[in-house]
């Protein structure tokens, strides 16, 4: 399955700055971001076709008067799967929702924005207690670079982490219900058939508000359904 394709280095500088403004700000953001790709994926007895097209765009205006002190901060970024063909693509962060999760593996509990319906977390459950203990089970927080870290698992080097792999069948998606309570399912019973592992940066920032930045959008790439059909697997970078 899957060209062989190398995915190009992705290098980020993590700045920190401070900024204070003191006047009357009129603010209006509009950040959009498209993606499509298309591709023939050949297995040993099927031909798929895939042609996807996504866009996204979310704006907002706000004024303030008032002396605004704010900094941006670096980010971690676990990958995130949009599992449910229904969902809007990129659509992913709750406006109101947020749930508490120790992401950097330093037993400090950090409040990020939650995921919206058909959105999750890869994951993989390393001490096989049915939940997901720390950013260590996710793929990214330890590196910065979640896609790198489920490269490592391609044993066939087919760049695709499919059913060849050892590590697919261990491969959950974690995401929360409206009243926080976690669920866990495998690749395999959400009809997921592969993971392909070339990414292409998409940068997107996720806001709630002039000076509140949740998230960014760093990479994108695909997953393949049994059914022939694609989805997306981004790298989704939080604040740390």
């Amino acid at each position: 399955k899957g060209a062989n394709e190398q995915s190009q280095p992705n290098i980020r500088f993590a700045i920190k700055k401070e900024v204070k403004i003191e006047k009357t700000i009129e603010y209006s953001r509009s950040d959009a971001i498209a993606f499509n790709t298309q591709a023939v994926i050949k297995t040993k007895d099927k031909e798929f076709n895939i042609d996807l097209e996504y866009s996204y765009t979310k704006a907002f205006f706000e004024q303030h008067k008032e002396t605004l002190e704010f900094e941006e901060s670096s980010f971690l970024d676990p990958l995130v799967i949009q599992y449910d063909g229904s969902a809007t693509a990129f659509d992913t962060l709750s406006d109101t929702m947020s749930f508490k999760f120790d992401l950097k593996n330093n037993e400090m509990l950090l409040d990020l924005p939650a995921l919206k319906k058909g959105n999750g977390f890869l994951v993989l459950d390393k001490n096989h207690n049915g939940e997901i203990d720390n950013g260590s089970e996710l793929f990214g927080p330890s590196t910065n670079n979640g896609f790198e870290e489920l490269r490592a698992f391609d044993s066939d080097g087919n760049n695709w982490i499919d059913e060849n792999d050892p590590i697919f069948n261990d491969l959950l998606i974690w995401s929360k219900n409206d009243a926080g309570e976690d669920t866990l399912v495998g690749l395999g019973q959400s009809g997921i058939g592969a993971l392909y592992l070339t990414e292409v940066k998409s940068a997107f920032t996720y806001n709630k508000s002039v000076n509140e930045s949740v998230a960014q959008l760093k990479s994108s790439s695909i997953f393949l359904r049994e059914d022939g059909t694609a989805g997306l697997l981004s790298s989704l970078d939080f604040i740390a």
